[in-house]
């Protein structure tokens, strides 16, 4: 499991987000700019989830890791589900919110685990 490339993967993911929302102010959430980050984003997710984090790889973790692991995937699955129910841009300013908040969280999740 690559706990790093998570991180990446959750940066990638708000930055998606945020790209998304500030196209929707202007034209709201079904033109094809949000809908092209909205799948960057769900792209990011399912890599982090299936690949980064696949339960072989969580397995060869760490206690402290696996932990941090387990933690995230529920969240991530969350995320995902939430991104394919975006209707309007409050759906999407909620969404980013709450995917920053996720990134905020490991990050001091995975800092911890690490020791820094």
């Amino acid at each position: 499991a690559c706990l790093q490339c998570t991180a990446d993967h959750l940066s990638t993911l708000t930055a998606s987000l945020n790209e998304a929302m500030r196209f929707a102010r202007d034209g709201g959430v079904d033109q094809e700019e949000v809908q092209r980050r909205l799948l960057l984003a769900t792209d990011e997710l399912n890599i982090c989830e299936r690949i980064d984090l696949a339960p072989d790889a969580t397995a060869a973790l760490g206690p402290k890791e696996r932990e941090v692991a387990n933690w995230i995937l529920p969240q991530l699955r969350n995320l995902r589900h939430s991104l394919k129910e975006v209707g309007s841009t409050e759906d999407l300013e909620q969404l980013a919110a709450a995917a920053l908040e996720v990134r905020q969280t490991y990050t001091a999740r995975y800092k911890q685990a690490k020791g820094v």
